[in-house]
């Protein structure tokens, strides 16, 4: 009986600390990639940082200088054995990045007996005073900050699975200690049950019936424990892509225990959020212009029956809380032909009752902009007061740990030399080999616990 209870003992202490901790051919990181690989919100996080990039390009091209060339109407028509052609060709050219600064040129021509045009001519139009160039600018580094957030979720997704792929596999050692403990507890009692049927106890006395009780609940938490540990341990494999005759050794890696101190401040997720938020808000509060003002020119020709005119006109648009203005002039080279000017005024009281309020509101989220800063920073200051006090308690107990783990295994061995020499009994060895792996167990905990630490850290900056 002690012979047999004690390769029981021996057996599952072996599929505690051995057998959960081994995958054949895969390592920790292959366990890990696996384990990601089958992530549905992962894959949709890849295609949507993917489409963000694409997003970006479209956005450089809408920003950029954009040429355009056109044939225009073509018109071909037939009458009196004679060829009527008519076309419109044109030409455009407009350039963001200089003042939205456009230019036109287009050639009406109609071929009949003679070549015609009509109202040909080259226009060029420029803003002077506005915020089209720097709203620009502001629209390609928002296109390019999507791009950059939906990098950082598909890190932090990265981050949690590995944290949930570390928390199961946590999960899954302690399971497994539970299963060596129910063992344990169900073979101390059937000890003490075999102990009672030796001391001539009826079957029908309350303390034989107590007993045997003991022993069928005992053995009723062990098959649950086993169950337990056995749905846990099949679903982490499906996760990591392993099947039970895939289990060899598994390392947990160890760690060095990163500093919050060692992290730039200003990557602080939360500040580095605020920080942006504030950039973008009073770049676009910047860039509005009360006043604004853009230019434009033309030159128009025309050829009829051989006869050339032409036409040269200029004008200046501008606005201001509300009110408007144009002026524009018209210089015809013809000496029969008279300059002339032409301009216009209005004024819309709401458009001015809007602006006002447009200040007021400014002013009211600079302030709140300034208040989520204080905020953000209070948030930092607690955080690391919060990390220092985590990291000190982590470095603590793994060296607790290890420290125990060396003395128990010291102890387990010294027992284990007794037990053959008969001198401490069957229960003494149990409970030394029973800490010695309890003991075991807390070092990988530890070990765990440090990668989840620092994945936790990671997450609280931003590259």
């Amino acid at each position: 009986m002690k012979t047999k209870n004690t390769k029981k003992v021996i057996s599952v202490l072996v599929l505690v600390l051995i057998v959960i901790s081994r995958f054949y051919g895969l390592t920790y990181d292959e366990l890990l990639q696996n384990y990601c690989n089958q992530d549905i919100q992962f894959e949709e996080l890849a295609i949507s940082y993917q489409q963000a990039e694409l997003s970006h390009r479209k956005t450089q091209i809408d920003n950029g200088v954009e040429f355009s060339a056109s044939t225009g109407s073509i018109k071909i028509e037939f009458a009196d054995n004679q060829v009527n052609t008519s076309l419109s060709p044109s030409i455009s050219v407009k350039i963001p990045s200089l003042s939205n600064t456009e230019a036109k040129i287009s050639v009406p021509i109609s071929i009949e007996e003679d070549v015609s045009m009509q109202n040909a001519g080259i226009s060029l139009s420029t803003e002077i005073i506005s915020s089209s160039k720097a709203n620009r600018e502001l629209t390609l580094e928002k296109s390019l900050r999507s791009v950059e957030e939906a990098q950082r979720k598909l890190t932090a997704r990265i981050v949690a699975l590995e944290k949930a792929f570390l928390n199961e596999l946590k999960n899954l050692y302690s399971l497994g200690l539970d299963v060596y403990e129910a063992e344990e507890d169900l073979l101390t009692k059937q000890i003490s049950f075999e102990g009672i049927k030796l001391q001539g106890y009826s079957t029908t006395s309350p303390k034989y019936r107590s007993s045997q009780l003991s022993v069928k609940s005992a053995e009723y938490d062990l098959e649950k424990a086993k169950r337990k540990y056995s749905n846990s341990l099949e679903k982490f494999l499906a996760a990591c892509g392993a099947t039970e005759l895939d289990i060899y050794s598994l390392e947990i890696p160890e760690t060095e225990l990163l500093k919050i101190t060692d992290f730039p401040k200003n990557k602080f997720s939360a500040i580095e959020n605020v920080v942006w938020s504030n950039y973008l808000n009073s770049t676009s509060r910047n860039n509005k212009k009360d006043f604004t003002l853009s230019a434009n020119t033309s030159a128009n020709f025309s050829l009829m029956n051989e006869t050339m005119s032409s036409t040269i006109g200029a004008g200046l648009t501008a606005a201001f809380k509300g009110i408007s203005g144009n002026i524009n002039f018209s210089f015809p080279t013809n000496d029969k032909s008279n300059p002339s000017v032409s301009f216009s005024l209005s004024w819309n009281p709401n458009q001015s009752k809007l602006a006002l309020i447009s200040e007021e509101t400014s002013t009211l989220q600079e302030q709140q902009e300034v208040l989520s800063l204080k905020k953000a920073e209070e948030s930092y200051t607690d955080t690391v007061n919060e990390y220092e006090t985590n990291r000190e308690n982590l470095l603590w107990q793994y060296e607790k740990n290890l420290e125990e783990e060396t003395m128990y295994k010291e102890l387990a061995e010294d027992t284990q030399y007794w037990y053959n020499e008969g001198i401490v009994s069957e229960s003494e060895y149990r409970q030394a080999n029973s800490n010695y792996a309890k003991a075991i167990l807390s070092v990988t905990s530890s070990k765990i616990d440090q990668l989840i630490y620092n994945l936790d850290l990671k997450s609280l900056f931003v590259e």
